[in-house]
């Protein structure tokens, strides 16, 4: 959730996810909606070399702590793929 933090342009905390995304009930909308044509290039490189580089963010750990999680976790590399 934190790396879909920072896509959104908040703060990758925890308390931010569950604030500013998860208390949303237009999250998925919103997902659904992304202009990943709008994100500051910076957001991809602090992406990739904060999360997508870390050997442990992995759907497969990602899928052990929740589900939900892992469906949000292939939305973030899907959009750093777009």
């Amino acid at each position: 959730m934190t790396a879909t933090c920072l896509l959104f342009g908040f703060k990758e905390t925890w308390e931010d996810a569950k604030k500013c995304l998860m208390s949303d009930m237009k999250f998925l909308e919103k997902l659904c909606e992304f202009d990943v044509s709008k994100v500051p290039e910076k957001r991809f490189i602090t992406l990739r070399n904060t999360y997508l580089k870390d050997p442990n963010f992995t759907k497969e750990n990602v899928v052990k702590v929740s589900e939900a999680a892992a469906s949000i976790y292939t939305w973030v590399v899907a959009i750093d793929s777009f």
